[in-house]
């Protein structure tokens, strides 16, 4: 400005920027389990901006086919649906952090296939004006076939009635009937009984049976939808499927004949 002069002015403009930023890191422990371990599950979100977070949501997805929440464990009011957890924490100022925590139980023993399985599920957490942010906890499970074998063996003689047998000396001799009391061993069976049983967390997939048969006898029959080759004394193989984890068995017999 002058006593002489139109006064004159100009501005200078500073933009100041703030903006919140959401982090997540989700944890498993421990990384490693079976069927039917129980898994802690951490998930810490903060607000590393510097502006408030409005509304910050997190939904933690999970395979309802492979774990379960325990019922009781979810913290700071999360909501289980069923297949994921809901949790609402409102507004985060900068520098805020929260934890949230749950546990849950990995499937049952034959849910998940023979070796190791990767169970992934992913937190997400979100504001209205924020970017959305995700994290992973990963648990590696392992299942086993476990097989048994158990072999019994039952000798029965089987006897051969004379009670009504003519013996036939010569044409001009005595024809004596045996008496109701004569009787003499013919043979004998043996019948063997083969159970198979898994005592492992992991479903037996196609499984087999083979029995060797005993030198010096003759196949008489089996049980099971087995199938004997043919050969002298030969062997028996039973194509079984599957057979069930924790427990499950099957039984199946053989009867030769010496």
């Amino acid at each position: 400005d002058a006593d002489n002069a139109t006064p004159v002015s100009d501005d200078a403009d500073v933009v100041v920027t703030a903006n919140p930023v959401l982090t997540i890191t989700k944890t498993a422990d421990p990384t490693t389990g079976i069927p039917g371990e129980v898994i802690a599950f951490e998930i810490v979100v903060s607000n590393t901006g510097d502006a408030d977070a409005i509304n910050v949501t997190v939904v933690d997805d999970y395979d309802q086919t492979k774990i379960a929440p325990v019922d009781g464990s979810i913290t700071l009011g999360g909501l289980d649906s069923g297949t994921q957890i809901d949790w609402s924490l409102g507004t985060m100022a900068p520098g805020d952090s929260v934890t949230l925590n749950y546990d849950a139980t990995l499937a049952a023993a034959g849910t998940f296939p023979s070796g190791t399985t990767t169970v992934v599920n992913t937190a997400t957490a979100d504001a209205d004006n924020a970017t959305p942010v995700s994290d992973d906890a990963d648990v590696v499970v392992t299942a086993v076939v476990n097989l048994s074998v158990t072999k019994t063996s039952v000798v029965t003689p089987v006897m051969l009635d004379l009670t009504n047998i003519v013996l036939v000396f010569s044409s001009n001799g005595n024809n004596p009937n045996a008496s109701a009391s004569d009787t003499v061993v013919r043979f004998t069976e043996i019948t063997y009984t083969i159970t198979v049983t898994n005592n492992g967390n992991a479903d037996a997939l196609g499984v087999s049976i083979t029995d060797e048969l005993p030198a010096a006898t003759t196949f008489v029959s089996h049980t099971g939808g087995g199938s004997h080759d043919g050969g002298t004394p030969g062997e028996v193989t039973w194509n079984i499927g599957n057979i069930a984890a924790d427990g499950g068995s099957v039984t199946v017999t053989v009867t030769v004949r010496t």
